[in-house]
Order: structure tokens, then C-alpha cells, then sequence
């Protein structure tokens, strides 16, 4: 069974199989699902082993959390697609999760100096703190588009399938140039041998001839 970081580890793995089956299971292209849907896709879709409790941790991540979803039950692709992308660990997101919300007249009470951070001098409210969802002043950022995050994790793959391709050619291409330098030297060691063959047999026969001779020529 995976904790909820090892499962959101996994789903980080396979961005492009998490969006194609939230398509799938969203006929209509709302672009979102229920948390229900959403945790069948997970478990059931993609083949994960995980609790409840794990599922809804990496769920509320994505709903509002590290996501920087909305919330209200459903779950956006493009949220959920953020949260794939992003490097930002799981028990970051759980601690600013389980710190309790204030509510309207609490927040409106309290002063900007004893709520806010001082920077460079100034006070900067809660709501204008830059976070990685959004920018200084509290602007929001623009979310990656899932489908641009889609064609970037297949360009990768692609470029890795063409450069280990590269490599097993260039591994054959060295052994057939082995093989060959291999039967080069078996030849040349073989026609070495040939060579010193002949040589003695010439030398035998050159130091026999002087003593064939006379007999030969005797009348």
C-alpha cells in the first residue's frame, strides 16, 4: 500500500495517463470530476494501491492545496495537472492544510502590523503573500495547460527512446567492428605461420641439395 507521498510520487511518474483518463471520465469536458470520480481514477484507472485516507490527502492537495484548486467537492484537470508538475512536497501542503481558517470578523480585527509580515519595512497581508500559486501582490499566476504538459512529458520520452536507440546502434556498430578486427588478426596470424612454413621448408631443402648433388652426377 502507498502513503500519500509515494502515491503522489507515482502520479507525478504518468501526467500524460492521469489527463488522458480524467478526459475519458469526463464526457461532457467540464474539465473537472468529484472527488469520489476522481479517486476510482486513481485506484481503479491507473492500478494504485492506496487507502482512503491517502487518496483524500492527495485530494485535497489538489483541491485546495498545493493544487491551488477552489475546493467544493470536484477537482479541476488543469488543478490537478499543477500539482503533477510542481516539486513541492506533500507534507508542506498537509501542514497549511490542517492550520484552521479564520473567519471574516477575525481576520477584519486584527491589525495589518500584528498580522501581517514585515518586509523591507512594510507590512504585507496575509492575502498578498507571494506563494507558488501566485505572484507578489497576490495576483494569481497563469496554471500550466495540461495539454502543453502532455506533449512536453512525450517530447521527453521520445528523446530518451532515440537516445538509447542511438546508443544500442552504436554498441552493434562496435561489435561488428570487433568481430572484423578479430578475423583480421586471426588472418594475418595464420598467413605468419604459412610464411615461416615455407622459409624452413626451403631452408631444409637448400641445406640437402650439396649432398644429393654428386651422387646424381656420378657416371
Amino acid at each position: 500500500m502507498l502513503d500519500a507521498p509515494r502515491l503522489l510520487a507515482e502520479l507525478r511518474k504518468q501526467p500524460a495517463k492521469v489527463a488522458e483518463l480524467f478526459n475519458a471520465a469526463d464526457p461532457a469536458q467540464e474539465g473537472a470530476l468529484s472527488r469520489a470520480d476522481l479517486a476510482k481514477l486513481i485506484t481503479a484507472g491507473l492500478g494504485l494501491r492506496a487507502s482512503k485516507r491517502e487518496v483524500e490527502t492527495v485530494l485535497d492537495m489538489a483541491e485546495g492545496g498545493g493544487g491551488g484548486g477552489s475546493g467544493g467537492g470536484v477537482v479541476a484537470l488543469e488543478d490537478l495537472m499543477l500539482l503533477l508538475s510542481s516539486a513541492a512536497p506533500l507534507e508542506a501542503a498537509d501542514a497549511r492544510s490542517a492550520s484552521p481558517p479564520l473567519d471574516a470578523r477575525s481576520q477584519a480585527g486584527r491589525s495589518i502590523a500584528g498580522d501581517g509580515k514585515s518586509v523591507a519595512g512594510r507590512s504585507e497581508r496575509p492575502s498578498e503573500t507571494p506563494t507558488r500559486a501566485t505572484g507578489a501582490g497576490g495576483v494569481r499566476r497563469a496554471k500550466a495547460d495540461p495539454k502543453e504538459l502532455a506533449e512536453k512529458q512525450r517530447a521527453e520520452v521520445e528523446a530518451e527512446a532515440e537516445r538509447l536507440a542511438l546508443c544500442g546502434y552504436a554498441a552493434a556498430q562496435l561489435e561488428v567492428h570487433a568481430a572484423a578486427l578479430d578475423a583480421l588478426k586471426q588472418a594475418e596470424a595464420e598467413q605468419a605461420e604459412l610464411t615461416r612454413t615455407r622459409t624452413r621448408t626451403r631452408t631444409r631443402t637448400l641445406a640437402l641439395t650439396p649432398t644429393l648433388t654428386p651422387t646424381l652426377t656420378q657416371p
